[in-house]
């Protein structure tokens, strides 16, 4: 469940005994999209884990904060979304501890996971991700949600690639993907749960991995 990576913990599958996937949204916390994204999540029961960027938590703290109380996962996808290649270690590292900080100053009290901007990580940031034990999320496919593509082909997309401990890739934090989001995610859930699929969030996964 891991995939190649000089140093560090990093995955794009998690190896699960039930048919369960992650569902994951990134780039926020944006209105409006991450609300209507939240009412989907609540009205189907559904957990998940968001990564979001420091810069908009930030400008979004009440948004972060409910989204967090709804009992969603929160991750780390640095402060800006950058490429977080051909950087610095102390660049990196002040990217995420800013944003871990803020993380954690609207209630996360948990092991807080991370995702690269752009899945980009070459050679420094799994080191300082190595060397801060923090585990690196990244996604079992892309099914470019963030480029405005149409909801029910984004949906396809996914239930047409996803396997047992799949890592789902979609956006409530940009103003292509953010508004369709919440009709795509709809879409999925009534989809994969009509196959048997349940829904867990990323630390779920991992917990019953055994990781």
């Amino acid at each position: 469940n891991t995939g190649f990576q000089i140093q560090g913990e990093y995955y794009r599958h998690i190896a699960t005994g039930e048919k369960a996937v992650a569902l994951t949204f990134d780039d926020g916390p944006l209105a409006p999209y991450t609300d209507q994204l939240l009412q989907v999540l609540d009205e189907y029961g559904v957990r998940a884990t968001f990564f979001f960027e420091g810069n908009k938590i930030a400008k979004n703290p009440d948004l972060a904060r409910r989204v967090h109380s709804r009992g969603h996962q929160l991750g780390n996808h640095s402060y800006y979304h950058v490429p977080l290649v051909f950087k610095t270690p102390d660049y990196v590292r002040l990217h995420i501890n800013a944003t871990d900080a803020l993380l954690r100053s609207v209630g996360v009290d948990y092991e807080i996971m991370f995702r690269a901007p752009y899945g980009k990580k070459f050679i420094v940031l799994p080191h300082v991700l190595s060397s801060m034990k923090k585990k690196h999320i990244l996604y079992s496919f892309d099914p470019y949600d963030w480029k405005g593509r149409d909801a029910a082909l984004v949906a396809k997309d996914v239930v047409d690639n996803v396997t047992p401990g799949a890592i789902i890739l979609l956006h409530d934090g940009n103003h292509t993907g953010g508004p369709r989001v919440a009709q795509a995610t709809t879409l999925i859930i009534e989809k994969l749960r009509q196959q048997g699929y349940v829904f867990r969030t990323v630390s779920e996964l991992l917990s019953a991995d055994g990781t």
